[in-house]
């Protein structure tokens, strides 16, 4: 909820907590956290590290134009909305509308339905725009946000959304049409294959707000800058029992 331009800290959960009140109790230890490797934090790393996706294709057609990149040729473009046939701006009066990312409708028949081709076992960027109506998410690969397009966003946010945060779905409720945007980067980690993207609102994703990448290269491909960190470098307790129908450990330094 937003009034007077500024979001609203909303209550969701009240605590009674019970028993006998303890006084000058100890203050607990402070411990590094630990991250797989897939959250390695990729907030540090230069603009030179970050690897340059394919996003030219002789088959896309020239009409409706669809921007794929940023000005500085590394960054991915997703820039999700409602558009018109001839892809004016939004007027709901006037029907039927195109729901869209990059002025596209995902269509699995045509041969440029990839917006990009990314190879496994890298870092990229996005720029994801849209998001103050329609919620990106990206199959497989977790993101991490590195900017955000709105200035005053700690403030607007209440903190809860922080340059380093990892996130599974992209979303900024109350952001305006000219800071609806965050800048976001991700491991193409161990898995190749296709990423399918699209608005988490359903009736958006199923009137057609899709799009996929491809991840090309040779399957369980890792980035050898990063690595899994404390418990994740061992096996799952679970696995290593006899009996268990854990996933095969693809990628790491273990086996069971």
């Amino acid at each position: 909820q937003v009034e007077n331009g500024t979001a609203l800290t909303q209550v969701v959960l009240y605590l009674n907590v019970e028993g006998v009140e303890t006084q000058n109790l100890p203050e607990p230890d402070v411990v590094q956290a630990a991250y797989p490797r897939y959250l390695q934090s990729l907030v540090d790393l230069d603009s030179s590290e970050i690897s340059m996706p394919v996003t030219e294709n002789q088959a896309r057609p020239s009409q409706p134009i669809v921007k794929l990149m940023a000005p500085d040729n590394m960054t991915v473009l997703q820039d999700q909305a409602i558009t018109e046939p001839l892809g004016e701006p939004l007027n709901l009066r006037d029907y039927p509308l195109r729901f869209v990312i990059n002025n596209e409708t995902l269509n699995l028949t045509n041969d440029y339905k990839y917006q990009a081709v990314m190879q496994v076992g890298k870092v990229y960027q996005i720029q994801a725009e849209g998001l103050d109506q329609h919620a990106w998410h990206m199959h497989t690969d977790p993101v991490q946000y590195m900017h955000f397009a709105k200035q005053d966003y700690q403030d607007f946010w209440g903190g809860y959304f922080e340059v380093g945060d990892w996130q599974d779905v992209l979303l900024l409720p109350g952001a305006s049409a000219d800071d609806n945007v965050a800048t976001v980067r991700f491991q193409t980690d161990c898995y190749s294959g296709q990423r399918i993207i699209h608005c988490h609102v359903l009736v958006h994703e199923d009137l057609g707000m899709m799009t996929m990448f491809n991840v090309t290269g040779i399957d369980h491909t890792i980035d050898p800058r990063f690595d899994n960190d404390g418990v994740f470098r061992n096996a799952p307790g679970q696995c290593t029992k006899e009996g268990s129908q854990c996933a095969p450990p693809y990628c790491t330094d273990y086996s069971y």
